[in-house]
């Protein structure tokens, strides 16, 4: 996994959950990994609003998030991410 990335969050009570419902499952969250955490198996990760895909949920940082509860997954075009992304690196910057 990469920066950039879509992913779908699944926690350990939702695993059981085809693949093909995790858009109507209540609990399962979407959105991009911003970077890896290379020395733990963690991402820091951005995620939508599960009420309006088009913004995200956070605003001001990142999410911690185990990489064994992320899986690839596209929610939105990618072209969304990557604006998205490059809106917060600027306000990094």
């Amino acid at each position: 996994m990469k920066k950039g990335d879509q992913i779908a969050y699944v926690p350990d009570q939702l695993k059981h959950t085809q693949r093909k419902d995790w858009l109507c499952t209540s609990g399962i969250e979407f959105g991009f990994i911003y970077s890896i955490i290379e020395n733990r198996a963690a991402a820091f990760c951005r995620y939508w609003n599960p009420y309006n895909i088009n913004v995200l949920r956070t605003l001001a940082n990142s999410e911690i998030t185990s990489r064994r509860d992320l899986f690839l997954y596209v929610s939105v075009p990618q072209e969304q991410v990557d604006a998205t992304i490059d809106i917060i690196d600027k306000e990094d910057a």
